[in-house]
């Protein structure tokens, strides 16, 4: 027995499986195969009884009979041209046949006599759809190579960015300045006929209007319990990309539970989903999301027993579920992704799913679940419970430190005060553990996060300088904190 093939059919149809128990309509078939070369590739694999996984067989003579007519309705009914890879395959002593297609690279793939405009099908989940002008034109950019993010955005021009905001943040990040050169090496513009155009990636990393491509936002929600039916507080961020970015990471770091236990002499704190974990889900949304899909946002919701990071489009060119953690890549979005690299967001290409699932495992927590939910990519994250080494399932850090999310279901109002007031070694150890899940971190986002004033926390952190707990690195304007 093939166990490639063994191994698909034990997990089922999907985005690039599919089963037929005996040869289907010409046009069924081939609506199939042209949705599998427009996405990822993928299989047909005939002899198998739809959607219960039992081998049927076929004889030689069908599978004789079969592979001649798959062969011509592709060539009579599929343009541009598709190859089908096509064999027998024999399991169990029953014989079945493999139609495998590979992604295409003269895109879009469609029905011939539907024409271009009606005739394209894409793979979600494991049935066809008819592709709108948006995914077909994010097909022809896939087959010239050219990101959604570097088009032109002839809407706008230089006045419509603020350059000299984009060029300050890019100097904290890097202590490099950023020249007119470097902005269209960067492509945040282009040269068009003596003009200087700012690309579509551009302007959602340095517009003046965060609501122009209103798609772009971050939504973020707390919820009480295991559904969304009760809120306790949300927030929506627009603006520059990097800046949502540390904003949900704000978000994330008031809602998300914190444990201490004391080890030794020490006290350690936890928190219920590594911070570093998150901050990698989140941009890896942010930079490989789908801009080019009206009408949709990046949404993180916190449960009290998992946290979802969903963001629009399915995993980027051939990529599929299975290849999560390979270490391959390939970038949807070439302008924020290279961005994110240069201000430090993204180390190395390939490596980011790697780390979130390392960093968690690290924790004691389980491997993160990945999906493709309709046209959506999410991560979701078991919280660290009682059983396995950390938090109770539904925990409150107001029993553990004393009130860091005492004020989440009061509403948020002093949500962290109730427990920052409760003495100086739980204010200390609060920041410590930001400190320990955040290295670099700056004392103005951890006034944020800890909702206090900049000149309490900087006295605090002078009391854990005293102590040699923590230093401080790099620059006054760039650098930040990281525990000794």
């Amino acid at each position: 027995m093939d166990i490639s093939i063994s191994k698909i059919i034990e997990k089922g149809e999907g985005r690039t499986v599919e089963f037929k128990e005996k040869l289907p309509k010409s046009d069924t078939l081939v609506k199939s195969i042209i949705a599998f070369a427009n996405g990822a590739g993928g299989k047909v694999l005939i002899g198998i009884e739809d959607n219960t996984k039992l081998i049927k067989g076929l004889s030689d003579r069908e599978c004789s009979e079969y592979t001649d007519k798959v062969i011509n309705s592709v060539y009579d009914l599929c343009y541009p041209i598709i190859r089908p890879e096509i064999y027998r395959y024999s399991i169990d002593d029953k014989g079945i046949l493999v139609v495998n297609i590979y992604p295409g690279g003269s895109l879009p793939y469609y029905l011939r006599k539907e024409g271009r405009e009606n005739g394209v099908y894409i793979r979600i989940g494991s049935h066809n759809k008819k592709a709108g002008l948006e995914e077909i034109q994010e097909l022809e950019r896939k087959s010239r190579n050219i990101s959604f993010d570097e088009i032109e955005d002839f809407d706008a021009d230089l006045v419509d960015l603020d350059i000299d905001k984009l060029s300050k943040d890019f100097y904290e990040y890097t202590e490099k300045k950023l020249s007119k050169n470097e902005l269209i090496n960067l492509k945040i513009l282009k040269k068009n006929g003596g003009l200087e155009i700012p690309t579509i990636g551009g302007y959602l990393l340095a517009g003046k209007n965060p609501d122009k491509y209103f798609q772009s936002a971050i939504k973020c929600a707390r919820f009480k319990g295991a559904t969304t039916d009760i809120f306790i507080d949300r927030k929506e961020f627009r603006g520059p990309l990097y800046e949502q970015v540390e904003n949900a990471m704000k978000f994330l770091m008031t809602h998300i539970e914190l444990s201490g236990k004391v080890e030794g002499i020490q006290r350690v704190d936890k928190y219920s989903v590594p911070i570093k974990a998150l901050r990698e889900a989140v941009i890896n949304a942010v930079a490989h999301r789908d801009y080019s899909i009206s009408g949709a946002d990046i949404k993180i919701a916190v449960f009290d027993d998992i946290v979802e990071i969903t963001s629009p489009g399915l995993m980027p060119g051939a990529l599929t579920l299975d290849d999560i953690g390979s270490g391959r890549s390939e970038i949807r979005n070439k302008v924020i992704a290279r961005f994110f690299r240069e201000i430090n967001f993204i180390e190395q290409w390939g490596t980011g799913f790697k780390k979130i699932i390392s960093i968690c495992e690290e924790a004691g927590l389980p491997k993160p679940e990945f999906y493709e939910k309709g046209g959506f990519f999410q991560i979701a994250f078991k919280k660290l419970t009682e059983t396995n080494g950390g938090l109770k399932q539904n925990a409150s850090v107001e029993n553990d430190v004393g009130g860091l999310n005492g004020g989440l279901n009061g509403g948020l109002n002093g949500g962290l005060n109730g427990g920052l007031n409760g003495g100086l070694n739980d204010s200390l150890n609060k920041l410590i553990a930001l400190i320990a899940n955040s290295p670099g971190i700056k004392a103005k986002d951890l006034a944020g996060i800890l909702d206090r004033s900049i000149n309490t926390i900087e006295k605090q952190i002078k009391q854990l300088i005293d102590k040699e707990l923590i230093e401080r690195r790099g620059s006054r304007k760039t650098g930040g904190y990281y525990v000794k």
